[in-house]
């Protein structure tokens, strides 16, 4: 079973790409960091590399999941020193 945490990440990045998906401009960034193939730092470059083909609309939103994501890792790496 799936954790609350988890949960809540599948959520955000359903959300962002149902978004994404409602305009035909499908995110590899989203898709791929939510396979697990990516991680935040991975995630960040590919986004820095492609933000200016992203509808800016989600490149927002990318931008402000990513950020979440990171700060939520710190936290965790934090909590276990």
């Amino acid at each position: 079973m799936a954790s609350a945490g988890q949960q809540s990440l599948d959520n955000q990045i359903s959300s962002i790409f149902n978004i994404s998906n409602k305009k035909n401009n499908m995110c590899i960034i989203c898709v791929d960091y939510n396979k697990g193939n990516l991680t935040i730092r991975e995630a960040k470059r590919n986004f820095l590399e492609m933000v200016e083909t992203l509808d800016s609309e989600h490149a927002q939103e990318v931008a402000d999941f990513l950020h979440e994501q990171e700060i939520e890792e710190n936290l965790m790496l934090e909590s276990k020193d």
